[in-house]
């Protein structure tokens, strides 16, 4: 009796834990029936927009310095956010007793606002003189000069639009090398 007892708990056990796991595979199979891509993840692979666009969009380095600088998020910025922005940036320099920044403080820098020490502007883009060495004049009158440049519209203010550029892809086509034998003597093994 008692035998028959715990094989009946047994029986019932299996029979519960077999019939939840065949609901929930059931459910699990439902489940993955309706979740299907969506169309518009197109757009996201190279195949989309990127070969739509003939290449992909992308930002310089600079562009994330750039974007730190508008102060009342209205995706502008304009010369005083510029100007602000520059003289925030150099307060946070290490600067040396000339005041000046070191090539390694520079390095810092550019990791920390660049996102690289490969980043461009590098280093050396910014020391004009030559002195090893980058001067707050140095750093204004690059960053002021980059800011003109980007600036399209020449309407004294950046635009996400104007952060942004197409980048093209290159097509590398790899010709065939014929050999053509130069002499018409026989040659030697």
């Amino acid at each position: 009796m008692i035998y028959s007892n715990l094989t009946k708990l047994a029986l019932s056990t299996a029979l519960i834990l077999g019939f939840s796991t065949a609901i929930s595979a059931q459910q699990t199979e439902d489940a993955i029936e309706t979740i299907k891509p969506l169309n518009s993840a197109r757009f996201d692979s190279p195949e989309g927009r990127a070969k739509a666009l003939g290449g992909t969009i992308q930002s310089r380095p600079i562009a994330l310095v750039f974007t730190s600088f508008d102060s009342n998020n209205d995706r502008f910025i304009s010369l005083d956010e510029l100007e602000a922005g520059m003289n925030a940036e150099w307060s946070m320099m290490q600067t040396n007793f000339s005041g000046k920044v070191s090539p390694i403080s520079m390095e810092k820098w550019q990791v920390s606002a660049l996102g690289s020490k490969d980043a461009l502007p590098s280093r050396v883009t910014f020391d004009t003189d030559l002195d090893t060495m980058v001067s707050k004049a140095e750093f204004t009158n690059l960053l002021t000069q980059i800011f003109n440049d980007m600036d399209k519209d020449n309407d004294r203010a950046l635009s996400r639009e104007e952060l942004t550029f197409t980048a093209t892809r290159r097509v590398i086509v790899k010709e065939k090398t014929i050999r053509e034998r130069q002499s018409t003597l026989p040659r030697r093994f």
